[in-house]
């Protein structure tokens, strides 16, 4: 995913990337994915995710291209282990 965050400096990073960058790299890892042919996006044991996780998922899909990516998460559903 360096890549796609380049702009912050791949070789190290000099500070974390912001949900907004880390959103913005995921929606163009998948767009670019998604462009050539459908995509299926697999995501378990989501109940581990913490808040930032759901964010930039939410805010990527979206922005990805529509219409051709599938997005399954599985995640347990007991109280223990629920999203933020």
């Amino acid at each position: 995913m360096s890549r796609y965050l380049a702009p912050m400096g791949t070789a190290g990073f000099d500070r974390s990337p912001t949900t907004d960058e880390l959103t913005g790299a995921l929606a163009d890892l998948i767009g670019a994915v998604a462009d050539s042919r459908p995509l299926v996006l697999f995501i378990d044991d989501f109940h581990w995710g913490d808040e930032r996780s759901v964010l930039v998922l939410r805010g990527a899909l979206p922005m990805s291209a529509a219409g051709k990516i599938r997005c399954v998460v599985a995640s347990r559903d007991d109280a223990s282990h629920q999203l933020p």
